[in-house]
């Protein structure tokens, strides 16, 4: 059940919320529409390496990590090759290729705007997924945290350490 849950909100549901706050947006604003063909071909390239980090996510939790993205069946082990390497949620990051890529598609700044919206309100559930996942997986997940990515590949954030 869970499961079919998640793919309603991720696959359904978000997706309808980005594109009508999009075009509302659009419409609000009375911003112009972008019909470039070459971003139309940026789109369908972006929304097909968002997939392939999807699906290359789910088959490596499956193989690797023995489980799924669901909660009610997560991952036994701790998977941090393949698409792991390269940032620690890759199934976010290939959902948000192609969230944005729809907005370039649909020659909508408003989509693309909603889209980078809803990313940054993902922020902080990636974050608490993270504690949730240290606290599971201890020093093996901290080091992983360490030397991977956080959401988009090779773009790691440093954050400076406080002193007492």
């Amino acid at each position: 059940m869970a499961q079919i849950e998640a793919v309603l909100l991720f696959w359904v549901a978000i997706p309808l919320l980005v594109t009508g706050c999009g075009l509302l947006l659009d419409r609000l604003l009375g911003l112009p529409s972008f019909e470039a063909a070459w971003l139309r071909w940026i789109a369908a390239a972006a929304a097909s390496v968002g997939l392939g980090f999807i699906l290359l996510a789910m088959k490596a939790l499956g193989r690797e990590g023995r489980g799924t993205p669901s909660p009610a069946a997560p991952p036994l082990r701790l998977v941090w090759r393949g698409v792991y390497a390269l940032c620690r949620h890759p199934m976010f990051f290939g959902y948000d290729l192609i969230a944005l890529a729809w907005g370039l598609a649909a020659g909508s700044p408003g989509i693309t705007a909603a889209a980078l919206i809803f990313i940054a309100l993902q922020l902080p559930f990636l974050s608490r997924e993270e504690k949730r996942l240290e606290r599971r997986f201890g020093i093996e997940y901290r080091k992983y945290k360490e030397s991977t990515p956080m959401l988009v590949p090779f773009i790691m954030i440093h954050r400076r350490k406080t002193q007492c």
